[in-house]
């Protein structure tokens, strides 16, 4: 998402604020279908270059469906403009592994540990705040002649 600022007649405006004294823009959730229970992620406040604002990572925690988002002036706090964004959903966020720790070899009866990351599949970044939710070690246990693992 990348707001711009117009004049009325829609030319861009260069300058919003001064260059030492930017104004600032913050996003937030104005309305989804979770009742409230969103939360919006990343850089949700940032100053106006060039009369526009770059939103790189903003990220909604939940699934949700008509979500419409809210941008207000937050500096200096003399406006009352705020601007909605388009209803959209939130899709599902497709993942993927990767092992980068195993073992050379691995014997009938003993237990061994992969070390994998996970990576989103569209950037290949590591998600921000995912290692905090989830184990990235995972113990697949001891494993029996037929393939079957504890």
């Amino acid at each position: 998402m990348n707001p711009v600022c117009t004049s009325s007649q829609g030319v861009p405006v260069v300058q919003v604020g001064s260059p030492a004294k930017p104004w600032h823009l913050t996003a937030s959730i104005y309305s989804d279908s979770t009742g409230g229970d969103s939360n919006l992620l990343g850089n949700i406040t940032l100053p106006f270059i060039d009369g526009w604002v770059n939103y790189t990572n903003l990220a909604i925690d939940v699934l949700a469906s008509n979500v419409i988002l809210q941008f207000s002036i937050t500096y200096p706090n003399t406006s009352e403009i705020n601007v909605m964004s388009a209803e959209f959903d939130v899709e599902p966020r497709e993942f993927y592994g990767v092992v980068v720790e195993s073992p050379i070899e691995v014997f009938v009866g003993e237990s061994f540990e992969l070390v994998l990351e996970i990576r989103d599949a569209v950037t290949s970044d590591i998600p921000d705040g995912f290692y905090e939710k989830v184990n990235n070690i995972m113990s697949i246990g001891i494993c029996q002649n037929d393939g079957a693992c504890s």
